[in-house]
């Protein structure tokens, strides 16, 4: 049984993580030219991997007996980003990685259990690894 610090930890980064620029950019439609298509499958190469742990991170909370938080809708300020440029698009994607980082950071250090710090040191890893890619897509254009 997890105590309720970590607990309360990874519920808030699930929510925080499902409710991503990432998450949202991955089923918007970023308005791209035919020179920029790459950059628009790369973007969806990464909401893939970054679905994939939040699914992980949902089957662990469910394996630990936690209720999974209510996740709710992406916030409204999001719905600006329909039908955006891939470049606009890119510069939130950074911020928003930059801001995860920090956050799972913070997080990861305050988790009491180890196979709980594990996990989140695995979504952490995958959004530095995400932020160089998106900083070279934004640095191409």
């Amino acid at each position: 049984m997890l105590d309720a610090t970590t607990s309360g930890i990874l519920q808030n980064v699930l929510k925080r993580e499902s409710l991503s620029v990432l998450q949202y950019a991955g089923e918007a439609f970023p308005w791209a030219s035919s020179g920029e298509l790459k950059s628009v499958t790369e973007i969806r190469h990464l909401w893939e991997d970054d679905r994939a742990l939040i699914g992980e991170l949902t089957r662990y909370l469910s394996k630990k007996r936690i209720r999974p938080p209510f996740i709710g809708a992406f916030p409204t300020g999001f719905t600006t980003l329909n039908f955006i440029g891939v470049d606009y698009i890119l510069a939130r994607l950074i911020d928003d990685q930059k801001r995860a980082v920090i956050e799972l950071e913070r997080d990861t250090a305050a988790a009491t259990d180890p196979d709980s710090r594990e996990l989140l040191q695995k979504i952490l890893d995958l959004k530095k690894k995400h932020l160089p890619v998106l900083e070279r897509m934004k640095s191409s254009k």
